[in-house]
């Protein structure tokens, strides 16, 4: 990702120099909305993107957006656009010493009136590779007519103190567009579906490069699509949309500090018995025969 970062800067800081670049973007926006289309036919309620499906310049963002919004009223369905926004300029911050963020990562969520419900900005950004703007740390929530959903995008789902609002807020739909590579798909996809059975809550993770999974709040899996394998990245699915409380909501990461000390107290009892017992010397007489 660092690789690809440093080719990223040049289209960054010169943006008029790549034409064929602009024109890439151009297809795969209207590949996103044919396979959107193709969703709706087969009868998508809604719609959701993985994480920065499109990559576009920030001035470029109001008519995609009007794009969205024309789209979600035409079919009147919820559409979860998941973009990476580049906002061109010098790459270096003021300080000269490091780089500033220079990419919007977030989720923008429209309604079938093609209203912004909301805009949610990536709460964790990657450490060390993902030069983009962070979140206020909260995770928004929209009230529906199927339940309240709520978004956040792929790396956000590591951190449970995050996640524990989902359970906080009942929330019964987690949207959690995402980005993988081959190295860690799929299990990143598997650590994501423990987060929706801790809070109560289905979740649908699309993912791109990688292993797109949707669960109910049990963790049962309800489709599944290998972003490696043959064909589009298009899955049909009906999902519940429901919370249920769970202990964890509840009293929060108790388990894990219950077994951390019971582990300590069996440590300390192997100390114990494995301690030497120590003794009081005995004197010992001992009586020769006498010749």
């Amino acid at each position: 990702m660092q690789e690809a970062n440093r080719g990223l800067l040049a289209f960054v800081t010169q943006t008029g120099r790549f034409p064929l670049g602009q024109a890439a973007i151009q297809h795969q926006q209207d590949s996103l909305f044919h396979l959107s289309q193709r969703a709706v036919e087969k009868g998508a309620r809604l719609v959701l993107w993985s994480e920065g499906s499109s990559l576009l310049l920030k001035q470029a963002e109001p008519a995609l957006l009007a794009r969205g919004q024309a789209f979600s009223a035409r079919h009147r369905v919820y559409l979860l656009m998941a973009l990476g926004v580049v906002m061109p300029g010098p790459i270096w911050a003021a300080n000269g010493t490091s780089v500033r963020p220079f990419l919007e990562n977030k989720t923008i969520l429209i309604t079938p009136s093609g209203q912004i419900a909301n805009v949610f900005y990536k709460n964790h950004p990657v450490p060390l590779v993902e030069p983009s703007r962070s979140g206020d740390g909260q995770i928004p929530t929209l009230a529906t007519a199927y339940g309240r959903l709520a978004p956040s995008i792929c790396y956000d789902a590591d951190h449970m103190a995050t996640m524990q609002q989902l359970g906080q807020k009942r929330i019964g739909l987690l949207l959690l567009p995402a980005g993988d590579w081959q190295a860690i798909s799929p299990f990143h996809s598997y650590m994501a579906v423990f987060r929706a059975v801790e809070n109560g809550c289905s979740l649908a993770r699309q993912v791109s490069g990688g292993l797109s999974l949707f669960v109910d709040y049990r963790g049962k899996v309800l489709a599944r699509h290998d972003g490696y394998a043959r064909g589009d990245n298009l899955t049909i699915v009906s999902l519940p949309v429901n919370n249920v409380s769970t202990l964890y909501t509840r009293f929060g990461d108790w388990l894990a500090y219950a077994a951390m000390a019971l582990l300590a107290g069996f440590v300390l009892q192997a100390i114990r018995q494995k301690r030497p017992i120590k003794r009081k010397p005995i004197s010992t007489l001992f009586v020769l025969p006498v010749a």
